[in-house]
């Protein structure tokens, strides 16, 4: 699943993918809107629209979450609709990944297994550091759903469907409240779904999480991974615009520090761009807006999420007509800051309650520091929460 920003990223694991299966069919979901800026018939694969999904609550769903969370969370939905379109077996990939070998393993274990988990790690740790790595997994998940493989069978479309109810109001990031996105929720599924199979080959999945103990070697135009071929090299959270950093989820790894695995991260750098990763990364997302064109602040997003089931109510929450709207509610006053003149809304009490920092400078906003509060609201607050100042106490300026 891809956002139009990411889609660089997507055809180069397309290309890289057909390099080694050109027999099988390669699908992308969008999980954006097209908004012209590309035609999915050029592309090296087959395009599913979010609208194609007939997803319940589709709009709650697209507010909920930001852009990246919402290409993570709709994971076990774009597995489902393949499914029920008559595919047997599918392996599922994260967009940021190359496709450096056969991976044919992991189809012939969906032969057998009907669903397919790849762990982080494979063997304890050792060495500076070992249990702060270890301790980091665990909050972020023992596996990895960047490599997510599914076959036709009863007991997958159980898991499916599982994992669909979770990530739908439950598929965002706050580690301290056991959120990792879509990932941790896979923690359970052994358990739950003992048919489960790991795919543990060193070169299946390697990605900053394990590069240390996978010693990467080229040679003859082979990459072998703690001496097995690799098939599959994941670059989570790469930025191809500081390449000096392996990724911006820690400062553990510099790209100058990993010897012959440095090669492959130039090459992927190269291989976005030759597939228009500059002119993506410019395209806006769709859904990050209301429908009056004004920004959604990302802690509007929470706020929506905090609600639960209470969001029925307002309907399409991008809407910004009536008085019934999502965003009406936003912007009127908070019941605790009520006796605040002029009050504030429900949308600086969420910023105010989420912010240590704001908590500390401003302890008491509707005292005796109220004045300072609104000050900080009406300057520095409206541009460190784009979208905010259309809910500021009187409306925008």
């Amino acid at each position: 699943m891809v956002a139009k920003r990411e889609l660089a990223s997507a055809r180069v694991l397309a290309r890289t993918f057909h390099e080694h299966h050109p027999e099988i069919a390669f699908v992308v979901l969008l999980a954006d809107e097209v908004e012209g800026r590309f035609d999915p018939r050029h592309e090296p694969f087959e395009l599913v629209l979010l609208d194609q999904l007939a997803l319940p609550g589709s709009a709650a769903l697209r507010f909920r979450y930001p852009r990246r969370t919402l290409s993570f969370a709709l994971t076990p939905f774009f597995l489902r609709h393949l499914l029920s379109r008559g595919r047997s077996r599918l392996l599922f990939l994260k967009q940021e990944s190359l496709v450096l070998g056969s991976l044919r393993g992991a189809y012939q274990a969906l032969a057998e297994s009907p669903i397919l988990l790849t762990p982080h790690l494979t063997e304890p740790l050792s060495g500076p550091g070992a249990i702060d790595r270890e301790l980091s997994v665990l909050l972020a998940g023992t596996h990895n759903a960047g490599c997510v493989g599914v076959g036709d069978q009863p007991e997958a479309s159980r898991f499916l469907d599982w994992w669909c109810d979770r990530v739908s109001t439950h598929g965002h990031h706050d580690v301290a409240a056991g959120f990792h996105h879509e990932q941790r929720w896979l923690d359970l599924v052994p358990a739950y779904f003992p048919g489960a199979c790991l795919l543990r080959g060193l070169g299946d999945n390697v990605g900053h999480w394990n590069l240390p103990e996978r010693r990467i070697e080229i040679a003859g135009g082979r990459v072998l991974a703690g001496g097995e071929p690799c098939r599959l090299f994941r670059f989570s959270g790469y930025d191809p615009a500081r390449p000096e950093r392996v990724t911006t989820h820690s400062d553990r790894l510099a790209t100058s520090d990993l010897g012959e695995a440095r090669a492959i991260f130039d090459g992927y750098r190269r291989l976005l761009f030759e597939a228009g990763h500059e002119e993506a990364s410019r395209w806006t997302y769709a859904w990050d807006r209301f429908d009056d064109g004004t920004p959604i602040p990302e802690l509007a997003r929470e706020a929506f999420r905090e609600l639960g089931e209470e969001v029925a109510s307002f309907g399409d929450p991008f809407e910004t007509g009536g008085a019934g709207s999502f965003r009406a509610w936003l912007g009127s006053p908070a019941e605790e800051w009520a006796a605040t003149a002029p009050a504030l809304s429900r949308f600086w009490h969420v910023v105010w309650r989420r912010r240590t920092d704001l908590r500390r400078a401003f302890p008491d906003p509707t005292g005796s520091d109220r004045d300072r509060f609104l000050a900080w609201v009406r300057s520095s607050g409206r541009t460190e929460h784009p979208g905010g100042e259309h809910l500021l106490p009187g409306g925008p300026p």
